[in-house]
């Protein structure tokens, strides 16, 4: 398993050369553009090979358009100066598809991969080959989780194929029973259908951002049911915009602080609302009921600190340090698991028992992360630092 951040050396510089052509489209985006802007966010500008400043150690990253690499196959190949992605042919042939290199040999490894098929024998040595066929997973911290990285020969038959694995390869491994288990199918589709349009994430952000005011005016008004139905929406929205933005490429750090923005500023309000628009149903107001109000908001809150905090403190996140928290993290109180508490008290004519299962399930996360907590001081003390599961190449 590869994890480990690019090892080119920090005073040698690194470009990229892309060979070939290709007419097809993935995502609806010529491949040479969403490789180029790929590169370019991993911090590798166009190599000129002579160019003024250029020096021995440099190195070059070389790809073949006519081949679609994704993410974790571009950090795959960055990861040591001396690699080479190989696609093997029935003879027992190599045929190089992408290379890391000296800058001295780029001009020997362009011929080898617009070439013919190669012995192993008649590759540079001291190169480590990589099949594309089977490459070593590398983890992604941006979508926590392993994954084999994509590398394929792209034409009509594999672009279908290829839409479909950049997009489960898009697709957080931890996240909450909802987003993980009821959303992708449609989002494929959805994601599919916004690429050919031209629809740009922050388009779609901004959209999720309108659904937020209205169910919020539905909630403290006490339509419920019709604003459960949009809140879902809204959260479907929010899955939408960040897998449209990996897989076209086209994520911007606005983007990024507007749709993590409204995503962590929002829930307390929605509950605070619901709250208000179910105190209005309630004659009397029963004791309790301002206390819930509290807890949810507070709660909340008090969980999002902890999670920052766990972060900084022992640099893992808490729902990726051991199996056991990235499946808890499918029901923490968080906004879908506790939409999915309001929507059963609704259909049972009780919003106001939504709202105390939520507050009795956020106090228990707040328990729950306490706890561990305490474990991973523990752990640390005895262990050393700790280590996300998902590092791990047992994934154990």
């Amino acid at each position: 398993m590869i994890s480990e951040e690019p090892r080119i050396r920090p005073d040698a510089r690194i470009g990229y050369q892309l060979l070939g052509e290709c007419q097809q489209k993935i995502w609806g985006r010529d491949v040479a553009v969403l490789l180029a802007e790929l590169l370019h966010r991993q911090g590798i500008e166009p190599f000129s090979s002579g160019g003024e400043g250029s020096a021995p150690d440099d190195s070059v990253a070389i790809f073949r358009v006519d081949y679609f690499f994704d993410r974790s196959a571009v950090k795959l190949i960055l990861a040591s100066p001396d690699r080479a992605i190989v696609e093997w042919r029935d003879s027992g042939r190599a045929q190089p598809v992408a290379v890391c290199c000296a800058a001295s040999e780029a001009e020997r490894w362009r011929a080898l991969i617009l070439g013919e098929p190669r012995s192993r024998q008649e590759l540079p040595a001291g190169v480590e080959l990589i099949d594309a066929a089977d490459p070593p997973t590398v983890f992604e911290d941006q979508v926590r989780k392993r994954s084999h990285p994509l590398i394929r020969p792209i034409d009509a038959t594999t672009r279908d194929e290829i839409e479909a694995r950049t997009f489960e390869l898009a697709y957080k491994g931890v996240t909450d029973i909802v987003t993980k288990y009821v959303f992708p199918r449609p989002a494929f589709y959805a994601t599919q259908f916004a690429a050919r349009l031209g629809i740009q994430p922050n388009t779609v952000t901004a959209l999720s951002l309108l659904l937020v005011f209205i169910v919020l005016y539905l909630f403290a008004t006490g339509q419920f049911a019709l604003a459960l139905v949009l809140a879902f929406a809204m959260s479907f929205l929010d899955t939408l915009d960040g897998k449209l933005a990996r897989v076209t490429q086209t994520s911007s750090r606005f983007g990024n602080y507007f749709d993590h923005l409204i995503d962590m500023i929002h829930p307390p309000f929605w509950w605070i609302a619901w709250w208000w628009g179910a105190g209005l149903t309630l004659d009397p107001v029963p004791g309790w009921w301002n206390a819930a109000g509290v807890a949810v908001v507070a709660g909340y809150i008090a969980l999002r600190l902890l999670e920052w905090r766990f972060i900084a403190t022992f640099g893992v996140r808490i729902h990726t340090w051991q199996r056991w928290d990235s499946r808890f993290r499918l029901i923490s109180s968080r906004r879908n698991p506790n939409l999915i508490l309001l929507s059963a008290a609704t259909l049972c004519g009780r919003p106001d028992l939504g709202l105390a299962a939520v507050a009795l399930w956020t106090v228990a996360c707040i328990v729950i992360h306490g706890a561990r907590w305490v474990q991973a001081q523990s752990a640390v003390r005895r262990s050393g630092p700790l280590h996300s599961w998902l590092e791990d190449a047992s994934g154990g």
